[in-house]
């Protein structure tokens, strides 16, 4: 389900013209994000109390 979301927001970011995407990705998810394309951008911070890194994607 995850996948199908990412993929509908991609689409929607490239139909806007738009290049390259980012995320927050909590740590621990780290792996579904790279899964989909997603590269590891800057150190891990806190946000919500949560470990999270910056991840971006190219979209073209």
């Amino acid at each position: 389900m995850g996948s199908l979301v990412m993929n509908a927001l991609e689409g929607i970011a490239k139909s806007k013209g738009l290049e390259t995407v980012s995320v927050h990705a909590q740590t621990a998810v780290i792996p579904f994000y790279q899964k989909l394309g997603y590269e590891l951008s800057g150190e891990e911070f806190i946000e919500a109390g949560i470990p999270h890194r910056s991840m971006l994607k190219k979209l073209i």
